[in-house]
């Protein structure tokens, strides 16, 4: 199966690169399938989405997130990719693209009872519900939320290459993005794209669910922290790896080699070596994702 992500996954970023930055259509597109994929697998208690209206769709996400601040839905103890914390984020992600009045208000209950991943989720849903009803950009919550990361903690989150679960079973986390600190007083990310770049947190996270920070355990240390930043900050302009072969440099990164590669270069290892190995993809998102800690 990662043979088939592998190609796929070429076939992709190639036609991309070829047209350039994806249009806005198509990302559209990309997220009405993560809203079709959130609904049909997890939610809608055996409804069809394209069978589902507009209303039909809210109400079943607001159930989802009002049982979890209810207590009634398990809360945050256990992070793997397929479990009842990634679908509850997943739903306060849709809540944020598609909720109103209503949304906003169970994702405020939810607040208390959230974790710091959650709630970051959360603030990022009631930007983008609050954009919509005054029509102009809202105060940005999810920078707010975001005080609890640590420079040199790995981020993860959906992203385009997450979202074709029932056709290639492909990863449930997308992209990853290595905590730079403050810049400021915004969030930065350095992360694997075209090419390494800095950027801020808004836009890593952008369209998408975010699923936290995290680290090796033990925790690296302050002066690993200065290493993993060190490295990575010496990649910044370097091409991104579109084959998904030479994922940890020295020329060309991907997203989650880039990651690895800084880790390694403090002495830590996030993700065991044999997920390293073989032909296509070596190594995921989700694979560095499911044996990392959540830093909080």
């Amino acid at each position: 199966m990662k043979r088939t992500i592998f190609l796929v996954t070429v076939l992709l970023l190639a036609g991309n690169a070829a047209r350039g930055a994806a249009p806005r259509s198509e990302l559209d597109a990309d997220k009405e399938a993560l809203l079709k994929e959130i609904i049909s697998q997890s939610y809608a208690s055996g409804t069809a989405f394209p069978k589902m209206s507009g209303a039909a769709l809210q109400v079943e996400l607001v159930r989802a997130v009002a049982a979890f601040a209810a207590g009634s839905a398990a809360k945050s103890t256990g992070f793997d990719s397929g479990g009842a914390y990634i679908k509850l984020i997943n739903s306060v992600w849709a809540l944020g693209e598609v909720g109103g009045a209503d949304a906003e208000w169970v994702l405020r209950k939810a607040l208390p009872s959230a974790d710091r991943t959650v709630r970051l989720n959360i603030a990022a849903a009631l930007d983008k519900i609050g954009s919509r009803s005054s029509g102009s950009p809202a105060a940005s919550g999810l920078e707010a939320a975001a005080g609890h990361m640590e420079p040199g903690d790995i981020l993860f989150r959906k992203g385009y290459f997450g979202i074709l679960n029932s056709l290639i079973e492909a990863q449930t986390v997308g992209h990853v993005g290595v905590y730079a600190g403050l810049e400021n007083g915004k969030h930065m990310v350095i992360e694997g794209w075209q090419p390494v770049r800095k950027v801020q947190l808004s836009t890593f996270v952008g369209d998408w669910p975010f699923y936290g920070n995290y680290t090796t355990s033990p925790r690296p240390t302050r002066p690993q922290r200065d290493m993993i930043l060190e490295y990575a900050s010496a990649q910044l302009g370097k091409g991104f790896d579109m084959s998904h072969v030479a994922q940890k440099g020295p020329a060309k990164f991907d997203c989650v080699g880039l990651a690895e590669a800084a880790y390694e270069a403090a002495g830590l290892n996030p993700t065991p070596d044999d997920f390293e190995t073989g032909w296509g993809w070596p190594l995921t998102p989700t694979e560095q994702y499911e044996h990392t800690v959540p830093n909080f």
